[in-house]
């Protein structure tokens, strides 16, 4: 239970399953009507993969995570979906058990892309190659949705200033940090599931990678969310940001 709202932890060290925010709630609406293959990158428990499936009839559903427990349990819940109604959902959903972005998917194969609270748990470098693999994964005028945390969150604020230091020095990914549990309050119980190396990010520091890779950018700014997060992460209301591209 973290602040009002409960939250349920991940498997794998790294935090919690969040719920629907408005980027994740317009990729589910997107993709119920796409009627071809959509990819949800960090699906967990299948938050967003599940409404897809049950809400639609068409649509194939690529829900991708680390955790294979996480996968296990989203099949789980399709199957006891399908047992109940005698439907065959399961048949429209892929489990994809790996990590963002090792692993290859046809070229323009795809209608929509969701990546969601994946990117802090990349170094800059795997940052540019899954942008690069978005782009050809995603049909011309396919869509990318992506929801991250940003730098200015309650967990990371000892870290800000030196942040700032480094952004000003033009680094690339001055959020990057092998060892971030340095700069940790570890009052705040969100430290206890969070891995120690992280890079968090803000929404200038991707604009320009989106647009190498001929991304034309809808929407691309912080966003102030309240019982989407938990209380430990609300600092200032940039803790969340936001993006939708189209290719």
């Amino acid at each position: 239970m973290f602040g009002n709202s409960s939250f349920t932890i991940t498997k794998n060290n790294h935090g919690v399953m969040h719920k629907m925010n408005p980027i994740s709630r317009a990729f589910v609406e997107h993709a119920k009507h796409s009627k071809g293959v959509v990819l949800d990158i960090g699906a967990a428990y299948g938050i967003a993969t599940l409404p897809i499936l049950f809400e639609s009839n068409d649509v194939h559903v690529i829900a991708c995570d680390v955790s294979l427990q996480h996968l296990e349990e989203l099949a789980s819940q399709v199957k006891i979906k399908d047992k109940d109604n005698g439907s065959s959902l399961i048949n429209r959903l892929t489990l994809l058990h790996g990590k963002f972005p090792d692993f290859h998917l046809e070229k323009n194969s795809l209608d929509a892309i969701l990546i969601s609270h994946v990117l802090p748990f990349l170094t800059g470098q795997e940052i540019e190659v899954g942008i690069e693999k978005l782009a050809n994964f995603l049909k011309p005028n396919g869509i990318l949705y992506m929801c991250s945390y940003t730098i200015y969150n309650k967990v990371m604020q000892n870290y800000i200033p030196i942040y700032e230091k480094r952004k000003l020095a033009g680094e690339s990914w001055p959020g990057e940090i092998e060892d971030a549990s340095l700069f940790w309050d570890t009052s705040n119980p969100l430290t206890a599931i969070l891995p120690k190396k992280l890079n968090h990010l803000e929404p200038t520091l991707i604009e320009s990678l989106l647009k190498k890779y001929n991304f034309t950018i809808k929407y691309l700014d912080f966003m102030t969310l309240s019982d989407e997060i938990p209380e430990q992460m609300k600092l200032d209301g940039r803790e969340t940001m936001g993006l939708i591209a189209s290719r």
